[in-house]
């Protein structure tokens, strides 16, 4: 019998042998890249730029018009709201993403379904591919699991695996004895 939702999926005596999904929460360790440190550069330029814009203008007096002494500041408001935007938008991103994450494991291969923004997808690695098996430890940890096909895989999409998982070493456990016994059968 098939698992509901899973009616014309699943190959035929394949079986769930668990499902999970992501830890929830912010990975902060993602807040710690290039791209942050120059998005807090830039806001902090923009900051700047404002402040000394509306002291300059203030001081002018009667000198420039008013349309540029309104407009003049403005300019580093577009920095500071642009950078933030830009520094905030990875983790944003990655919160959505995991929010709309959901993890299968069965017999025969693990599936990693996304529902995010309306937009569904559904990726399936056989157990029997995964090569590189591989426990990242900690709280949240995951499991990657490298298969022989990953070679047509899009540069920069990532390993494919089971990511932020508060029970990572028991799903890693379970990959690996389903893995084996796909491996031990053929």
């Amino acid at each position: 019998m098939t698992a509901p939702g899973w009616e014309g999926i699943l190959d035929e005596g394949e079986e769930i042998l668990w499902q999970g999904r992501p830890a929830p929460g912010i990975d902060w360790r993602a807040m710690l890249n290039a791209h942050v440190f120059v998005g807090l550069f830039v806001a902090g330029f923009g900051v700047f730029w404002t402040i000394m814009a509306v002291s300059m203008m203030a001081g002018a007096g009667s000198g420039p018009p008013l349309l540029f002494r309104l407009v003049f500041p403005l300019f580093g408001v577009v920095f500071v709201f642009t950078a933030m935007r830009n520094v905030m938008k990875k983790p944003l991103d990655a919160y959505r993403r995991q929010k709309g994450t959901f993890y299968t494991l069965s017999n025969k291969a693990a599936y990693v379904a996304t529902d995010i923004g309306g937009k569904r997808s559904l990726d399936r690695y056989l157990l029997e591919d995964m090569d590189r098996l591989r426990l990242v430890d900690g709280a949240p940890g995951s499991v990657m699991f490298g298969t022989t096909s990953d070679q047509g895989r899009v540069p920069g999409s990532g390993e494919p695996g089971f990511l932020r998982l508060s029970d990572a070493r028991d799903v890693f456990g379970r990959v690996r004895d389903a893995r084996d016994r796909v491996g031990s059968a053929g």
